[in-house]
């Protein structure tokens, strides 16, 4: 810039103007989980992060239902840019083991669990639809792991 004065005087001077790139702002990488497990977002590439949903970032928390969370990261220079990502959260598998029994001693009986998944697992060793002798009054639990990885159990207490 170069000025002239009323005295015919001229001075000049002038400006650089840096243009600062935008952060890479990154997500690690977030493998799905199953409902009621708890996951930390952390996020990289700024210095400050400001997460949607209220999260904090690199802080453990359960989501309710899978989402897309954005962040949007701020560098050293004031500089902001955003990232995403989407939590998948899977459902528990279903299990249903029946209602409390009452049996008489030395009857059989056996416990069918029922739900979505192919395969459960009682206690006590016993299986699955096949007739057992109880000895005792005592509370069986059932479990069962599904294709997602994500486990659930039911109780039933014999009488």
């Amino acid at each position: 810039l170069t000025g002239l004065d009323s005295n015919g005087c001229i001075n000049s001077d002038s400006i650089t103007i840096s243009v600062n790139n935008l952060p890479n702002i990154a997500i690690d990488n977030v493998s799905p989980i199953c409902y009621g497990d708890s996951i930390n977002l952390n996020a990289t590439g700024g210095v400050l992060y400001l997460w949607s949903g209220g999260i904090s970032n690199n802080s453990y928390f359960v989501p309710d239902s899978s989402q897309t969370f954005i962040v949007n990261g701020t560098d050293i220079n004031g500089c902001e840019n955003t990232d995403s990502v989407l939590v998948q959260v899977n459902s528990l598998p279903t299990v249903f083991a029946g209602n409390d029994t009452s049996i008489c001693y030395l009857d059989t009986i056996s416990l069918n669990a029922i739900g979505n998944s192919s395969s459960f697992s009682w206690n006590n060793g016993i299986i699955n639809g096949v007739l057992f002798t109880p000895e005792s009054s005592q509370e069986y639990i059932v479990s069962s792991i599904d294709s997602n990885s994500c486990f659930n159990s039911w109780f039933k207490l014999f009488f």
